[in-house]
């Protein structure tokens, strides 16, 4: 039977190559995502149509912070290039965790004893 380190490598070592695929995955799926032309925080709200009791016509209401902050986004990409780079970080902090985990892992199941010892 394996010792309690080797065992504890070889969980660490699984845990951090699903960490990896899983990176890997997300990763494919945001640059599709991008690719498109989205982005993550320029997605427009939909208006709220208020009915005024005394009349038939509709107004659009709507903040005048929404519709400035959404006319900025519009007029520059910073909402994207932003978007690009908080996905960028996120995704290299979670192939960072991944690699040390896996590593780790690596390590522990490479230094451990023998079994076969000479008596």
């Amino acid at each position: 039977m394996a010792d309690r380190a080797t065992m504890i490598g070889y969980a660490l070592l699984i845990i951090g190559v699903a960490i990896l695929l899983f990176t890997f995955y997300e990763a494919y799926t945001l640059y599709t995502y991008f690719r498109s032309g989205n982005s993550v925080f320029t997605q427009s709200q939909p208006s709220i149509t208020v009915t005024p009791s005394q009349g038939n016509a509709s107004i659009q209401a709507s903040s005048i912070e929404s519709s400035l902050l959404g006319g900025l986004l519009k007029a520059f990409p910073i909402g994207t290039y932003f978007s690009y780079l908080l996905a960028v970080i996120l995704l290299g902090v979670f192939a960072s965790v991944g690699y040390k985990l896996a590593k780790i892992g690596s390590d522990m199941v490479g230094k451990a004893p023998s079994q076969n010892k000479v008596k």
